[in-house]
Parts: C-alpha cells; structure tokens; sequence
C-alpha cells in the first residue's frame, strides 16, 4: 500500500507542475499579446499628433483672435459710453439753456406742474416722450384729436405750456 501512496503523490506532483508550467505559458502569451496590442495602440497615437498639432495652432490661433475681438469690443463699449456721456453733456446744457429762456420768457409758465423744456424745435427730449401710437393719417394720438388755436389756454405748438396772447397764468 505504500506504494500506491507513493504513485498518488508523484502522479499528484507531476499534474502539479505540468499545470504551473501551463500557467507560466498562458501568462507569457497574454503578457506578449498585451504588450503587442500596447504597442499597436502608441502607434495609432503617433500617427493622430500631426492632427493634434493642427488642431493646437488652430485652437491657439482662435484664442488669440478672441482674445483681439474681446480687446476690440471693450475699446468700443469704452468709446460708445464716452459718446453717450458727451451727448448726456450736451442735452443737460441744451436743457439749461432752454429752462433759463423759459425763465426769461414771459409767455411761458415755467413753474406749472406739468412744465417740462421743449427743444428749440419745439420737441420733448426722447426720454421725456410718451409712447403714443400716432395713426398714420398725422391726426394725432389714437383717440384724441389735434389741439386748435381756438381750444382755450393751448397753443397747437407747445402742447398748452405756453400761455395765450395776454392771457394771465394760470
């Protein structure tokens, strides 16, 4: 019987090392086949960098252009605001001007509540205008009709802030 135990266990080693001797081999192969597929993989890489060194220039190229055109769109909001506070300059001492004639001029009631300057034109600032639909026909505001010489303290010109020929103020 000791003998069969013996054929057991030498039959029991040799399986032993017949399978880490397949699994040493099995171990190689994948090893070299990854390494095979790695190198594939960084030879596919290689062959992308001249497109991806076109799309970098292409990329710095696009930054630097918004980066002019954001240069570019600050230096005209700086000179537009620098405009409008010229124009803003300009409207407050046409304004002056005309509130100090309406002071001056005995024919209009600079102090009615409603007062407000007229241009020398005889239009309100763009601000100071209401938005009224005017139909197409130049009658006037939907809705109403045209101011006549003959309407009590209105002038068809200053829209009732003047006074009339010797009227007194009101």
């Amino acid at each position: 019987m000791d003998t069969v135990v013996w054929i057991v266990i030498a039959a029991a080693v040799v399986a032993l090392v017949v399978i880490a001797v397949l699994a040493v081999l099995l171990s190689r192969r994948r090893r070299e086949r990854r390494h095979a597929e790695a190198e594939h993989l960084r030879q596919q890489a290689a062959g992308h960098q001249p497109g991806l060194t076109q799309a970098e220039l292409e990329a710095r190229r696009r930054e630097a252009g918004a980066e002019a055109a954001r240069r570019e769109a600050e230096q005209a909001e700086a000179q537009a605001t620098e405009a409008r506070r010229g124009a803003d300059h300009a409207r407050a001492r046409q304004e002056d001007l005309v509130r100090e004639a309406d002071r001056l001029d005995p024919a209009v009631d600079h102090r009615a509540d409603d007062y407000r300057p007229r241009t020398p034109e005889g239009h309100r600032h763009a601000a100071e205008t209401p938005a009224v639909e005017t139909p197409v026909d130049g009658t006037g505001p939907a809705g109403s009709r045209p101011a006549t010489a003959s309407d009590p303290g209105s002038d068809p010109g200053t829209g009732g802030r003047h006074r009339g020929n010797g009227d007194t103020p009101r």
